[in-house]
C-alpha cells in the first residue's frame, strides 16, 4: 500500500496577520530581529546630539538646529541695511567699504587713504598730523598743537599764541598784545620796533663805565631812554652820557651832562636831538610836555649802530660819582634789525 502525504499552506493574509500581531520582543533572543525591533523605542524621543559621533545625522541635527526656523531671516546683509539703520555699540573691528551717511561717535584708530571731503563740523579733536587741507577751513576753535605748513588765507578773530617762527605775514596785523620774543627783520609799517631793557645802578667813585647792551650786526635805533626807579644819593652824578664801545674805540651817542640832584624817582632821561647833544630830561615832580623846538626836528632822531668786525661792541652808560652815589635806573632801547644778524641784547 502506498504512502499517503498531505500539506497545508496558510493563506497569505493569515501569515501577514500573524507576523504583525506578534508581540516583540516577547521571547525572542538577543540579536534576533524580533528582539531588535522590540527594543527600538521612540526615535523622536531620543536626545540629540547625545552620544552620536561627529559627522552623524544625530550630531549635526542636535548641534546646528538650535533655534526655531521662524526666527531665521531670509534677508541678505544688503536687505537688512536697506530696511532700517542699525547702531554699532562697543568696540568694533571690521573694514567698511562705502559711505557713512550718519554720525560716527567715538574714536577711529586710523584712516588709511584719502578722505575725500568732510562736510560739517568735526566736533572733537584731531590728534596727529593732517597732511593737507584743500579748500577753506571755516573756523578753528581751540589750539593747533603742531605746525601749519603752507599758507593761511585769513584768520578771523584772535590768535591766542604762536610758538615758533612765522615765515611771513602778508597784510595788516591789527595789534600785538604782549611781547615778540624774537626779532622782526625789516619794518612793519606802524610797528614800533623791538624793545629791550636793562636795569643797572649808578654808583661808584670817580669815572665809571657800565655795559648795558651788546650790539650785533647792524641795527636802526628808534629811541633810547632811562627811568629812575630808586634814588638814594644823586648829588654827584655828573658827566653822564651814552656811548658805543668796542674796547678799542669809544663813540659818543649823547654828549656828557651833569645830572647831580636831578635824578628823583620817576625822572626820565632820553637821547635828545643829534649825537652831539646831551640827554634830555623829563622831571617827575611836575607835569611836563617836551617837544623839539620849531627849528629842530630831530628829537628822538633815529640813528644806526653797527658792531665791530673784530671785537664785542656794547652800549655803555658813562658817568662820574663818589663813594655814596646810589641811583637805580632801567634803560630802554627800541630798534629794528637792519642786517640778518642785527640785534641788541641786555648784558
Amino acid at each position: 500500500m502506498g504512502k499517503m502525504s498531505s500539506s497545508y499552506h496558510a493563506p497569505a493574509s493569515v501569515v501577514v496577520s500573524s507576523v504583525w500581531t506578534e508581540a516583540v520582543p516577547g521571547a525572542y533572543g538577543a540579536g534576533s530581529a524580533g528582539f531588535v525591533l522590540g527594543n527600538l523605542g521612540d526615535s523622536w524621543a531620543t536626545a540629540v546630539p547625545g552620544a552620536y559621533a561627529v559627522g552623524t545625522a544625530g550630531y549635526i541635527l542636535g548641534t546646528n538646529l538650535n533655534a526655531t526656523v521662524s526666527s531665521r531671516s531670509s534677508h541678505t546683509a544688503a536687505n537688512v541695511w536697506a530696511v532700517a539703520t542699525r547702531q554699532l555699540t562697543g568696540s568694533q573691528t571690521f573694514n567698511l567699504t562705502g559711505d557713512i551717511t550718519g554720525n560716527l561717535s567715538g574714536s577711529v584708530g586710523s584712516v588709511s587713504g584719502a578722505v575725500g571731503s568732510v562736510t560739517g563740523n568735526v566736533g572733537g579733536n584731531v590728534a596727529g598730523t593732517v597732511a593737507s587741507v584743500v579748500g577753506a577751513v571755516g573756523s578753528v576753535t581751540g589750539n593747533i598743537g603742531g605746525n601749519l605748513a603752507g599758507s593761511v588765507g585769513s584768520v578771523t578773530g584772535a590768535v591766542g599764541s604762536v610758538t615758533g617762527a612765522v615765515g611771513s605775514v602778508t597784510g595788516a596785523v591789527g595789534s600785538v598784545t604782549g611781547n615778540v620774543g624774537g626779532d622782526i627783520i625789516g619794518g612793519l609799517g606802524g610797528y614800533e620796533g623791538n624793545l629791550v631793557s636793562k636795569a643797572f645802578t649808578i654808583d661808584g667813585n670817580l669815572a665809571q663805565q657800565d655795559n648795558l647792551f651788546e650790539v650785533t650786526g647792524t641795527v636802526r635805533v628808534l629811541a633810547l631812554w632811562g627811568v629812575v626807579t630808586e634814588s638814594t644819593d644823586d648829588g654827584t652824578v655828573n658827566l653822564f652820557k651814552f656811548t658805543l664801545d668796542d674796547t678799542v674805540v669809544t663813540l659818543d651817542i649823547t654828549a656828557a651832562f651833569d645830572l647831580g640832584n636831578l635824578l628823583d624817582v620817576g625822572v626820565v632821561i632820553f637821547k635828545d636831538l643829534v649825537l652831539t647833544s646831551p640827554v634830555g630830561l623829563l622831571p617827575s615832580a611836575i607835569a611836563g610836555v617836551i617837544e623839539p623846538a620849531t627849528n629842530v626836528k630831530s628829537m628822538f632822531k633815529e640813528f644806526w649802530l653797527s658792531k665791530s668786525m673784530s671785537n664785542d661792541t656794547y652800549i655803555r652808560a658813562e658817568f662820574t660819582g663818589d663813594l655814596v652815589t646810589d641811583v637805580d635806573m632801567t634803560v630802554y632801547i627800541r630798534y629794528f634789525p637792519i642786517s640778518s644778524d642785527g640785534a641788541i641784547a641786555a648784558v
